[in-house]
């Protein structure tokens, strides 16, 4: 039993999403993560963890892969079974592209490999709750489907398409602090009645549906000109200004930032917790390899640990 998912990233309304303000994610397909399930009747029980290729697991990883190993079997009514479990990634970890929601994604898809991506999507956020106790949904929605989403919390998820193929080069810096330390800090904000959080939801909600407006909605005609991707990329700027004015951003991120836009991205954000970890730079539709090994060789040149290109259809 196989199952493959892929990463993702938030394009804009990170943190805002948990406040049920919209948010819209793209799928990374550039990177991937593989899990094999296998009858193994000599292997002790309940199964044995093989992590064969992509970023070593330290402890905290592995016991988070192996808590939802172990989740998904015993949803699944096989927790009995003797199984060997092989793990390959692509993704990198603990860096906001979705590590996790592709693990509970490609779980279900191989133990249920008959569920369509409704399914897949609902039980995965179930197996998402071990990781993150209460996720948006939309990261396993965004994973499950495959496409770029539009989401809101409590709603049906929208779909929409870019005007323009869209090339995206994502960087992965060490992080300051976690997920919960930084969204803990923006309810901190929000149970202080501090302004700026008033004012960063707001803000993320215009971003989101200036963004909403450079996309294509699912089943709807594009009409007229595409609006240039430079729109996208001063949209993108914005972003990251707003999350880095609630602390969200490091100094490092902030330079990264600088330096891929220098190099020539159209705009440049943080994507996800922040405090480093996943650097989204927008470039130029014509791009050709040497723009994008500049962007890239810039990221790396601040310290990035993984830089790539991947490509938003």
């Amino acid at each position: 039993m196989i199952g493959e998912a892929c990463g993702k990233a938030i394009l804009f309304g990170e943190h805002a999403v948990v406040h049920r303000v919209p948010a819209i994610a793209v799928p990374l397909v550039a990177v991937r993560l593989r899990v094999a399930l296998e009858p193994a009747p000599q292997a002790p029980r309940p199964f044995t963890l093989l992590a064969e290729q992509g970023p070593p697991l330290d402890p905290a990883a592995e016991s988070l892969v192996r808590r939802m190993v172990a989740r998904a079997l015993e949803l699944a009514g096989r927790s009995e079974e003797p199984l060997r479990v092989r793990l390959r990634s692509t993704i990198p970890l603990g860096a906001g592209l979705g590590s996790s929601a592709a693990l509970a994604v490609a779980l279900v898809r191989a133990i249920a490999p008959g569920a369509d991506a409704f399914v897949l999507a609902r039980r995965a956020n179930v197996l998402e709750e071990i990781a993150h106790g209460t996720p948006s949904g939309i990261d396993a929605t965004c994973i499950a489907y495959e496409r770029t989403v539009l989401f809101e919390r409590g709603q049906r998820p929208r779909f929409l398409r870019p005007r323009v193929p869209l090339r995206l080069a994502v960087a992965v810096l060490p992080r300051r602090g976690t997920t919960a330390s930084l969204v803990a800090g923006v309810r901190a904000l929000q149970q202080a009645g501090d302004p700026r959080f008033t004012e960063f939801l707001a803000t993320s909600r215009q971003l989101v549906e200036s963004a909403r407006q450079w996309f294509v909605e699912a089943g709807h005609a594009a009409s007229g000109e595409p609006p240039p991707a430079g729109a996208l990329g001063r949209l993108m700027d914005q972003a990251h200004a707003a999350l880095a004015a609630l602390g969200l951003s490091s100094p490092e991120q902030d330079g990264c930032c600088a330096v891929m836009r220098a190099a020539g991205a159209l705009g440049a954000k943080l994507s996800g917790a922040g405090g480093g970890g996943a650097t989204l730079a927008l470039l130029p539709p014509d791009a050709g390899p040497a723009l994008e090994e500049r962007v890239l060789g810039a990221a790396r040149g601040l310290g990035a640990l993984d830089a790539f290109v991947t490509t938003i259809a």
